[in-house]
């Protein structure tokens, strides 16, 4: 456990500094740019630091092959089932909130090129960019949390982790912006059922591909999907961002959770066998 400790004290130090730096100084935005690049590979550059002052068979790391043609299934999976989700999700939230579904002709001309956008271009792009977030919870902290605790808690805290993780850019308003009935603290605790669920499916990618990849595609494809359930909102009655329309609500989030009950109880069943 000492390497996790030592894990979670560096990536979060390192990142909130970097964060709280950005958002309290003027930078350039070509400056601005660079450090949240920076700031979210931290995860990635404290395992490696930390792997040139340890012994190397001390530290677990999934290989960073993409292995592209014996994945290929991982990687369409990792690419589409967010897709489907977050169109599941904004489906189910406005269903429900139908009052806050808009539709308009503007929609069907520049935000379906949005949409396109979305789902054919930026997942591939901000692989790059995840892969610093991945190569540190999947590729590090689940592999080595789960030789110390059940599998169950495993998934738990690497979620819990994560969430807490971007408790910065919650108070700051991403995700679920400063106007909701208990901010920042209700914000935190949705974003780590979010993450809980979420990171059960890349995990789930992690280790069938035996690479951090396409997690790192799964990610990516999500971030790329977030702001698009909001070309459906109407001006007139602006959602409560805690419940949806974006996949991180509690609301549209429900596909994503199931998901992830389905993958533990299915790992459980295969534990048991």
């Amino acid at each position: 456990m000492k390497h996790i400790r030592i894990y979670l004290l560096f990536s979060f130090s390192s990142t909130w500094l970097m964060w709280v730096i950005i958002n309290n100084f003027e930078f350039q935005d070509y400056m601005s740019s660079i450090l949240m690049i920076v700031s979210v590979y931290m995860p990635a550059i404290t395992v490696w630091v930390m792997k040139i002052f340890t012994k190397e068979d001390d530290i677990t790391i999934v290989s960073l092959e993409p292995h592209v043609k014996k994945n290929t299934r991982w990687y369409l999976i990792a690419w589409i089932l967010p897709i489907v989700f977050t169109f599941l999700g904004a489906l189910l939230y406005y269903s429900i909130f139908s009052n806050d579904f808009d539709l308009t002709d503007n929609l069907l001309r520049t935000d379906g090129i949005k949409i396109l956008t979305a789902i054919l271009i930026h997942p591939f792009i901000n692989t790059f960019l995840c892969l610093g977030e991945e190569m540190g919870w999947r590729g590090f902290l689940f592999p080595e949390l789960i030789k110390h605790v059940s599998r169950n808690k495993t998934h738990i805290l690497v979620g819990v982790i994560w969430g807490l993780w971007h408790i910065p850019l919650t108070i700051v308003g991403h995700n679920y912006g400063l106007e909701y009935f208990g901010y920042p603290w209700s914000g935190v605790l949705t974003l780590c059922i979010f993450t809980f669920a979420s990171g059960v499916f890349l995990s789930w990618l992690t280790e069938n591909s035996s690479s951090i990849w396409p997690a790192a595609l799964g990610h990516s494809t999500i971030n790329s999907m977030g702001k698009i359930p909001y070309l459906f909102l109407s001006t007139e009655n602006p959602s409560n961002r805690l419940f949806g329309p974006a996949i991180t609500g509690l609301i549209s989030a429900l596909p994503m959770i199931i998901l992830a009950i389905i993958l533990i109880i299915k790992e459980r069943h295969r534990a048991i066998k």
